[in-house]
């Protein structure tokens, strides 16, 4: 045997101050009609089946509870003892306990108290209060909380229906209600806004009211109207404008005197010539797009078998980029998922930047925007945009960090460096661009003509800094970033040789970003930009230096842009 167990709900609290009213009738397609909402929840109701090892409910077998709250001293009861199937098992003040004996029964309820709503009929209070979570009750708790009249247990959990009572706190349901109610009226100033005013053929217009709250002489005169009407400013105010302006407006038609030419005198304001509205809270679907429609679009540029799990519709990213940016604006996707935010901010003359951990990069970013670059991505926002394609992309991948701790806990270079790579990384965090001489081995980068940088992971005694000093020479300076150095300290060396500039590597990084973070969460509001005046530093060569080797030193980016 099943049991149909219906929901558990109670009236909320109403607040004085902002009370719920509602009419006494609507109109068969209004969703607010009660009975609608009731007939959805009492088809659902009939469709759940409890656990069959619970259903034991004693002399009650098979039949549906339902209880109703009615309005106090109401009279448009429903007649529930005429209907064939339905028994009242109790009645009490505002609260009668019903039992279904069929399914017949509950369908000729549902019918008849969603048509009484429907005609205005059932107020607000007459609404339905159902027993939930049944299951955890024993079969004499079920019996005994029926025939006392109760219908469900004196420690049952209510929930509350928004749609159906008022309550004082603001939940996202009715700031959606609010919402929609808000776009509802402007579709209707959209279809007022699209009554021509007036006759001028230049689209839609509205008109603005042309008197002004201040006073002034110059805007002070009679205006005499096409109706043959004359208007004087309001007592207290002026016209906004001048009577030369007022006379170039009205020569030009901009000005509006009601449909009989005889009204006080507005000026007209094309909808071409506004800069814009707000953005309304409610963006219908048939606006932004839906998940089904975000689903073909992946479909159709990976086929079935490749379909993403969360995609957003291209019009919905649209709308966004819309409202937020400007062309050539600066678009960051932090999670770039199937690359929809990149392909459109791209189609939108966007610059973009979008990163990804997963395989997604791999699978459907890179992929996706190859197709829109190379305008093969026809779905989207292509058409409405008119993307025909171009422009281009850099695919980076995300090197280990530079220093990593040793298993003594200090802190070392990472040992996944190369010479190469180790260079080219310390170049641009210091602002140098990283560009290895084929003539000079000291010269891994340069931030000028005459400033140059070095990048060693030796311990440099001081008689090889006194060779790399006299090789730069004194018209020149150099950065030496070196693991270590010793025979001088830090202020005799640079007292000793002023073209010279020494940091120690892990010292120097540690104070930029962060390090050993798998997250590459990077500290980059220290990086330096590029120097724009000449240093004051120049090293000098240390002994056994590398020679042209250094020039042939890998990319630490590779030729195709990726980090290796």
């Amino acid at each position: 045997m099943a049991y149909e167990h219906l929901r558990l709900e109670r009236e909320a609290p109403i607040n004085p101050r902002h009370p719920r009213r509602f009419g006494g009738s609507f109109k068969p397609d209004d969703p607010r009609a009660y009975g609608v909402v009731l007939g959805q929840r009492l088809q659902a109701a009939k469709a759940r089946i409890a656990d069959p090892a619970q259903a034991d409910i004693g002399g009650f077998d098979e039949r549906k509870l339902l209880k109703i709250r009615l309005h106090a001293g109401d009279k448009s009861v429903p007649p529930f003892d005429a209907i064939p199937g339905v028994e009242i098992v109790s009645q009490e003040d505002e609260s009668v306990v019903l039992a279904f004996a069929t399914d017949e029964g509950l369908s000729e309820f549902e019918r008849r108290l969603t048509a009484l709503a429907r005609d205005g009929v059932v107020t607000r209070k007459e609404l339905l209060f159902a027993v939930e979570d049944f299951d955890h009750w024993t079969p004499e708790e079920r019996k005994g909380n029926a025939l006392r009249d109760h219908g469900f247990p004196a420690a049952a959990t209510f929930t509350l229906d928004i749609e159906l009572w008022p309550q004082e706190r603001q939940d996202k349901r009715q700031a959606m209600v609010r919402a929609f109610v808000a776009w509802q009226q402007e579709l209707s100033i959209e279809k007022l806004d699209e009554i021509q005013q007036g006759d001028s053929g230049d689209g839609r217009d509205t008109a603005t009211a042309c008197g002004g709250r201040h006073f002034r002489p110059n805007q002070m005169y009679k205006i005499h109207t096409p109706g043959g009407a004359e208007h004087y400013p309001p007592k207290g105010r002026c016209w906004v404008t001048i009577e030369s302006e007022y006379q170039r407006l009205l020569a030009e038609g901009r000005m509006w005197f009601g449909s009989d030419g005889r009204g006080v005198p507005r000026k007209k304001t094309y909808l071409n010539e506004q800069e814009g509205r707000m953005s309304w809270t409610w963006w219908p679907n048939d606006e932004v797009g839906n998940t089904q429609e975000s689903k073909k679009e992946i479909i159709s540029l990976f086929g079935p078998e490749n379909v993403f799990d969360t995609p957003k519709p291209e019009r919905l990213v649209h709308r966004i980029l819309h409202i937020a940016t400007n062309p050539g604006d600066l678009v960051l996707d932090s999670f770039a998922g199937s690359g929809t935010t990149g392909a459109v901010a791209h189609k939108m003359g966007r610059r973009w930047i979008m990163v990804e951990l997963g395989e997604h990069c791999h699978t459907h970013v890179i992929p996706r925007m190859k197709k829109v670059i190379d305008g093969e991505d026809g779905g989207g926002v292509t058409e409405a945009v008119e993307w025909k394609g171009g422009g281009g992309f850099r695919y980076y991948k995300l090197a280990p960090s530079l220093i990593v701790n040793d298993r003594w806990g200090n802190p070392v270079i990472n040992p996944d460096y190369n010479a190469a790579q180790l260079a080219e990384a310390l170049a641009k965090l210091e602002g140098f661009s990283y560009a290895p001489s084929e003539l000079q081995w000291w010269q891994h980068g340069h931030s000028s003509e005459r400033d140059f940088i070095y990048v060693t992971t030796q311990n440099l005694s001081a008689e090889q800094l006194q060779a790399l000093s006299d090789e730069v020479g004194s018209d020149q300076s150099l950065l030496v970033c070196c693991a270590a150095f010793h025979g001088v300290s830090a202020a005799a060396a640079a007292e000793r040789w002023p073209n010279l500039t020494l940091k120690k590597i892990p010292k120097m990084v540690l104070a930029r970003c962060e390090w050993g973070h798998d997250d590459y969460s990077l500290n980059v509001a220290n990086l330096p930009m590029a120097q724009p005046e000449e240093a004051q530093h120049a090293p000098r060569p240390a002994p056994g230096g590398r020679g042209k080797k250094a020039a042939a030193m890998p990319d630490l980016f590779g030729d195709d842009g990726e980090a290796t």
